[in-house]
């Protein structure tokens, strides 16, 4: 990660939550009809560096909202106008504010499962090691009968376990890691609860690789289906809104195109009368 986009990024974190929601600094000509173009704004963020993304690429020290809406950017002299006695004012001492992250393709079901309902083993932020993912697998077991299955959940990529070290610290429990919903390591006992152990190969893009003995040990867009346990629709719904708000917006996504499944759509549609969203789905 170079040093600019952990600046932003850093400045993302600590301030988006207190900025805006569905908000864009494209937006910064588009003041409210019935606030006047001189203030005052709800809140005003001065003294750092502004990235505008206007047409001219400007980056300015000073950010007026109104509402949910940008209602100008400029120099804290130019911002100043829009200060009221109720305007709630922060002083950014250098530090950066950025239009709001648009995610262009995401899974909200499946992340509302991995941040709720599976066990986190992502390297590095939940783990440093490979050697404290099987840790942490060791102490869930001890939580769980013999037999139950344990889903951990990574990242693209990242460093696992091989499968002699799962068969030889967890024999008991079917395992299965996720680098992603198309990538699968498996234990013994999971090819052994699912019945897979004389799976043919897959037809088309889809592949299994096997142990020297022939046994399925990483299942890639196979398939091959697990008896996993399941999140019920009450949970999933429980667990939207806290996902948007903690995964999303308060990293500075302010935007996503989600593809999940109808069902998840009509859990929005439900949550609408009742629950502001955090972020903007499409």
């Amino acid at each position: 990660m170079n040093r600019a986009w952990r600046i932003t990024a850093l400045s993302v974190v600590a301030l988006v939550g207190m900025l805006l929601v569905l908000v864009s600094l494209r937006a910064q000509r588009a003041v409210p009809t019935n606030v006047s173009a001189g203030g005052p704004a709800d809140l005003v963020l001065r003294g750092g560096q502004v990235i505008t993304v206007d047409p001219q690429d400007r980056i300015t020290s000073a950010v007026a909202v109104i509402g949910n809406r940008i209602a100008a950017t400029g120099s804290d002299e130019e911002i100043a106008r829009f200060v009221g006695t109720d305007t709630r004012v922060v002083e950014l001492k250098g530090r950066t504010v950025t239009p709001g992250f648009i995610d262009a393709h995401s899974h909200m079901e499946g992340l509302a499962d991995s941040e709720n309902f599976l066990l986190p083993i992502h390297i590095p932020h939940s783990v440093k090691t490979t050697g404290e993912i099987i840790q942490r697998l060791k102490a869930q077991a001890e939580k769980v009968p013999p037999g139950t299955w344990i889903v951990g959940q990574g990242t693209y990529n990242q460093p696992m376990p091989t499968r002699d070290e799962l068969d030889k610290a967890l024999p008991r429990h079917p395992v299965v890691l996720r680098w992603s919903a198309h990538d699968l390591l498996i234990n013994h006992a999971a090819v052994e609860a699912a019945g897979i152990k004389n799976h043919p190969d897959p037809k088309g893009i889809g592949k299994i690789e096997r142990t020297p003995n022939g046994e399925p040990m990483i299942l890639r867009d196979a398939g091959v289906e697990l008896p996993l346990p399941r999140s019920s629709a009450a949970q999933k719904r429980s667990w939207l809104g806290p996902t948007l708000r903690n995964l999303y917006l308060h990293h500075g996504v302010t935007s996503v195109y989600d593809m999940s499944s109808p069902a998840t759509y009509a859990m929005y549609q439900d949550m609408r009368p009742r629950v502001s969203c955090p972020s903007e789905c499409s």
